[in-house]
């Protein structure tokens, strides 16, 4: 599941989208022109691609966690509680997130409020007990079908389509991998693909951050400007070709800097005043056009790019073997809790969107590692906790 999610993000981002930006675009971005950079760059995605691909398939095995398939689950007060906590704190944060960021002038505004953006990652435990919930018999309940209803239409408001990718690719993953799913009903689901690739397009010309969609402008909307849309997010193309260029040459390698952000991040800027995360991926985007604009933009890089500023090529299959290593893991791990086989999917299936597309397109480890906090972790805690009240068929 993992390797067929890696698959589609390299075709996406490091062929189709090379080839969208080279055929339509000539090379140009924000007012700079990168196409012989860029030209060169789907040869270094396959690289990688290779080396994840081998990698997993060395170290990858059928974690399917028999033993445990027979026995049934009943749930105890103290998940209950937990999952209730989770849940609260999910929709407590969404609407403060929602009234908050829907009074301000403009989305960059949102550091401005420090509680703002704590919230905002509070929010994402909602993919993980929605996730699990569909994974037990809770799913039955037309409660957790609103509240994944409730969660889509607060990840649209916020622009943010990460949260829709990772709360519904899990979903089609585990129906797709289902043994029970027959030719048509993965047609369907072929087709539901599509649909959402569109409405991703769609989304990313007429959204506005924390302000929902302006409807109004898809009245615009073009073929060209639908085509911009699918593909504006392989942007990242212009993040890697900046890096190349830059580290190493104009730029000092960073080393160790991404992985110590990963803990920085969560000390308070009234203990640590002079707190200046993620200044090599400012860095990236700046050197794209050294312009405000490119700084601006938000280009990310894929997830081998930021462990190229580190130390360089050495770095970037040192860390792509790592990157697998940690996938597998975190696999293991819900093999091991999980009780029946659509919580095992569903688990690999976040898992396998959250490191084969999200990780795949940030390229931040600290941005990735409050993920796994927020996301991925909540969802295997719960998987764990079920084991407390067991019963033998």
């Amino acid at each position: 599941m993992f390797l067929t999610v890696f698959t589609v993000s390299t075709l996406y981002y490091g062929l189709l989208g090379t080839w969208y930006w080279i055929e339509f675009k000539g090379g140009w971005f924000i007012g700079s022109n990168w196409l012989s950079e860029i030209y060169l760059l789907p040869t270094i995605y396959i690289t990688v691609f290779i080396v994840v691909a081998v990698v997993t398939m060395y170290k990858d095995r059928t974690f399917e966690p028999i033993s445990n398939f027979n026995m049934t689950y009943i749930e105890s007060g103290w998940t209950k509680k937990t999952i209730n906590v989770l849940l609260l704190i999910g929709l407590f944060s969404s609407l403060y997130v929602y009234l908050k960021a829907s009074a301000l002038s403009d989305s960059s505004l949102i550091t401005i409020d420090p509680f703002l953006l704590i919230f905002y990652q509070f929010s994402d435990v909602l993919i993980a007990v929605i996730l699990f919930s569909f994974g037990t018999e809770r799913a039955r309940k037309n409660t957790w079908k609103v509240a994944l209803l409730m969660f889509l239409l607060y990840a649209i408001f916020t622009g943010l389509r990460y949260k829709i990718a990772l709360i519904i690719g899990p979903l089609l993953l585990a129906f797709y991998f289902n043994e029970d799913a027959n030719k048509k009903q993965k047609v369907g689901l072929f087709i539901s693909l599509i649909i959402v690739g569109i409405f991703f397009s769609v989304m990313t010309v007429v959204r506005s951050k924390f302000s929902g969609l302006d409807l109004d402008a898809i009245k615009y909307i073009d073929l060209e400007t639908l085509l911009y849309g699918l593909f504006a997010d392989a942007n990242s193309v212009f993040g890697l070709a900046s890096t190349l260029s830059q580290y190493g040459n104009d730029l000092p390698f960073v080393h160790f800097k991404p992985l110590i952000e990963v803990f920085e991040q969560f000390v308070p800027r009234f203990i640590y005043p002079d707190k200046n995360l993620y200044s090599h991926l400012k860095d990236i985007a700046y050197g794209i056009s050294m312009s405000e604009e490119s700084l601006r933009s938000g280009t990310t890089v894929p997830f081998f790019g930021e462990y190229f500023t580190m130390f360089g090529w050495y770095a970037v299959y040192i860390g792509s073997v790592l990157y697998v290593f940690l996938t597998i893991w975190l696999f293991k791990l819900v093999s091991k809790y999980s009780l029946n086989p659509r919580q095992l999917l569903i688990g690999v299936g976040l898992i396998s969107v959250y490191m084969g597309y999200y990780y795949y397109s940030r390229g931040s480890m600290a941005q990735i590692f409050k993920g796994l906090i927020f996301i991925v972790y909540p969802y295997i805690i719960l998987l764990r906790m079920q084991r407390i009240n067991l019963k033998f068929k």
